[in-house]
């Protein structure tokens, strides 16, 4: 059981390096050609990689009071 749980750590490491690995390379050359839903992505991407807090109402543009947001 300790093993496996020290596996799933080892992996779960591996992943957020490899997340940042693409958030970097990839994410952080092309973010300005990104449309509105490859920004909220690759903000969650960022949040995860880079330890940044998502903040999931900056990205609600629905409409309220009976104005659109942003």
């Amino acid at each position: 059981m300790l093993e496996q749980i020290k596996n799933l750590k080892r992996e779960n490491q591996d992943l957020r390096d490899l997340l940042q690995d693409v958030h970097l390379m990839v994410i952080g050359k092309s973010k300005s050609d990104f449309g509105l839903m490859e920004q909220e992505i690759a903000a969650k991407v960022s949040s995860i990689a880079g330890g940044k807090k998502y903040n999931a109402l900056e990205w609600q543009f629905g409409d309220i009071n009976g104005e659109q947001g942003r």
